[in-house]
């Protein structure tokens, strides 16, 4: 969902630095390393491959149309539910658009297309996201959240207690 202002996380876990790589096509090679070494290092480990995949098109958007050198940097963040976030943000030295304008979905093409869908894709896997003009230039920025995980109880005994399982029949 595209969001004009990026949330606040006053929980954060921990922070990478921020990595700046060269206006190159293979920067983004690059970002989806640093990004899957930091998240897989985390509890969220479920969230590797779509912080993977909207990093890497969104470096590969500021690569493209932005001004390097283009700037990577998250942060893991604990959220008020119990579940978890990881907190992207990608920086180029262009003027960029301003506020990116939500993407077309569908894309009015013939689907032969072999380009154009990068915010497509970060829209479908974010849970949020948007950009924004700063002094230095362009940033834009994605959230993805984890489920929180339901807190275990105990009975009498010790035993957790279990949801029903249903069947399909």
């Amino acid at each position: 969902m595209y969001c004009s202002e990026p949330p606040h996380h006053p929980h954060v876990v921990d922070a990478s630095p921020a990595w700046y790589l060269p206006a190159h096509e293979a920067s983004a090679g690059v970002a989806r390393r640093h990004v899957r070494s930091f998240v897989m290092g985390k509890r969220c480990t479920a969230l590797a491959d779509d912080c993977v995949l909207i990093a890497s098109e969104l470096v590969t958007n500021a690569v493209e149309h932005g001004a390097g050198p283009v700037w990577l940097a998250m942060s893991h963040v604990l959220l008020g539910d119990g579940g978890e976030a990881v907190h992207l943000l990608v920086g180029d030295h262009g003027p960029g658009r301003g506020a990116a304008l939500p993407p077309l979905w569908p894309r009015p093409d013939d689907g032969m297309g072999t380009s154009g869908r990068g915010l497509n894709i970060v829209d479908a896997l974010a849970t949020a996201w948007g950009s924004a003009r700063i002094a230095a230039g362009h940033i834009v920025w994605a959230d993805l959240h984890n489920a929180p995980r339901p807190q275990a109880t105990c009975g009498p005994q010790g035993h957790r207690h279990q949801r029903p399982r249903h069947r399909i029949t």
